[in-house]
């Protein structure tokens, strides 16, 4: 059987991006990748942050013999959020995943923080 292009055909035959059956192994990573605007007057910087998200959809393995970008709307992913002290959320969608041979999958999203310490 000839394997279909992951770009023209990436559900398979009764997949929804809504169900979480065959899903696993799902990790997270924050990474803090600058400080900029550091105001030590006022307690406060911005810094650019990534968050990492990994997981792998069984159903998704072997449907392409290398990686693959995709539109994150078009796989399952986890239901994300990073929340503030002060209890406002941001949501973890990314627009563009990585879907990879074995069925994992790798998404990133970057975003600005600007913080203070309370003294």
């Amino acid at each position: 059987m000839r394997k279909k292009s992951i770009k023209s055909n990436l559900k398979p035959s009764g997949y929804d991006s809504d169900d979480d059956t065959g899903i696993s192994d799902i990790r997270t990573t924050v990474l803090l990748e600058w400080l900029h605007d550091i105001e030590p007057s006022e307690n406060s910087f911005k810094g650019s942050v990534n968050v990492f998200l990994f997981w792998t959809d069984e159903r998704l393995a072997n449907l392409t013999t290398k990686a693959s970008d995709l539109s994150g709307s078009r796989v399952w992913q986890p239901s994300a959020k990073l929340y503030n002290l002060d209890g406002n959320a941001f949501e973890l969608a990314p627009s563009r995943v990585r879907l990879l041979p074995s069925g994992e999958i790798k998404a990133v999203q970057s975003f600005t923080i600007e913080s203070y310490c309370i003294v």
